[in-house]
C-alpha cells in the first residue's frame, strides 16, 4: 500500500471513529454488554459478553491505528517534500 492509499484510508477511519453516530452505537453496544456481563447467571454468558467486549474494542483500535498510520504517511511526505526543497534550496 503507498502512502496516498494509507492517508485516503487515515481519513477515511478518523471520520467513521469521530462519527456520532458510531460513537453513539459503539457506546450503545458496550453498555449492553457490561449490563449483560453483571446479571449473567453463567459464567459462559460472562465469558461471552466479555469476549464481544474485546472484540467491539478490537474494531475501535484497529480503525484508530489506520487513522494513526494514515497521519504517519501524511508526515513523512511532508518531510520528503520539506527535504527535497531545502536540498534545492542550497544547491
Amino acid at each position: 500500500m503507498n502512502k496516498d492509499e494509507e492517508i485516503r484510508r487515515g481519513h477515511n477511519a478518523g471520520r467513521i471513529v469521530n462519527d456520532p453516530l458510531f460513537v453513539e452505537a459503539v457506546e450503545a453496544v458496550r453498555g449492553r454488554l457490561l449490563s449483560i456481563m453483571e446479571t449473567a447467571k453463567t459464567d459462559e454468558a460472562t465469558l461471552h459478553a466479555k469476549t464481544c467486549l474485546g472484540l467491539l474494542n478490537d474494531i475501535r483500535q484497529h480503525l484508530v491505528r489506520v487513522m494513526t498510520d494514515g497521519k504517519l504517511a501524511a508526515e513523512s511526505i511532508k518531510l520528503e517534500q520539506d527535504k527535497r526543497s531545502w536540498w534545492q534550496r542550497v544547491a
